[in-house]
């Protein structure tokens, strides 16, 4: 048999997810797409419109920003079970960094209306995305 299926790893991997219901995380699994992001390749480009929520089902990214004298820093590195894009979804801002593939990731990316839908009207996703905010 086959690992854990999506929602099962969600709910196991995912602290945004550890509480949601079975019915709440088919509704997220289903409304999302997932992709497959080869090494050095970006999955968000610093300055983009928050589009989605981005979860790291497999692989490793780096989250960077580069200097005005064209020098890449790591802030830091997306493993298994993490999100990113949560920043700009929940301010409205753009994003302001990017997420580039170190090795080959394969990432959830959930539509900013699902993620307004489903996560921001529940409370212990409402109160783990306020404690990532500060």
């Amino acid at each position: 048999m086959p690992g854990p299926s999506l929602n099962d790893f969600l709910k196991q991997n995912v602290t945004l997810f550890r509480e949601f219901d079975d019915a709440r995380i088919s509704q997220l699994v289903e409304g999302s797409r997932q992709l497959t992001v080869e090494p050095n390749e970006a999955v968000i480009e610093f300055g983009e419109e928050g589009r989605f929520l981005g979860v790291m089902i497999d692989g490793t990214a780096e989250v960077s920003v580069v200097d005005d004298g064209g020098k890449r820093h790591k802030l830091s590195e997306l493993k298994t079970g993490d999100i990113f894009g949560e920043m700009s979804l929940l301010t409205g801002d753009k994003t302001v960094a990017d997420v580039i593939g170190i090795t080959r990731c394969t990432v959830l990316l959930v539509p900013e209306q699902l993620f307004s839908r489903v996560c921001i009207t529940f409370p212990p996703a409402i109160k783990y995305l306020s404690r990532l905010l500060t």
